[in-house]
C-alpha cells in the first residue's frame, strides 16, 4: 500500500484530515512529533545512521579480524 508522509504545524489541518479519512478510505498512523534517533533492540541500542555504509571498508575490518561468517553464525544459535 503507498503510503505519504503529510507535515503540518496546526492542530486543525489534523482534524481536518481525520474528518476526510472517512469518505475517501484513508488511514491516518499519528508518529512522535520528533522521530528518536536510537531505538533498543533485544536491550542492545541501536543509532540510527546518517549516509551510505562503505561496504569495501566493512570488509576490510573483518577481513583483518579473521571471521567466518559460518562460524558466527553457528555460535550464534548454540
Amino acid at each position: 500500500m503507498p503510503e505519504l508522509v503529510i507535515k503540518y504545524k496546526s492542530k486543525k489541518t489534523l482534524e481536518a484530515l481525520k474528518s476526510i479519512s472517512k469518505y475517501f478510505d484513508f488511514s491516518i498512523i499519528e508518529n512522535e512529533e520528533s522521530p528518536s534517533k536510537t531505538m533498543s533492540v533485544h536491550n542492545v541500542t541501536v543509532i540510527k545512521g546518517i549516509g551510505k555504509l562503505n561496504n569495501q571498508e566493512m570488509e576490510d575490518i573483518f577481513t583483518k579480524a579473521n571471521l567466518d561468517a559460518r562460524i558466527l553464525r553457528e555460535e550464534a544459535w548454540k
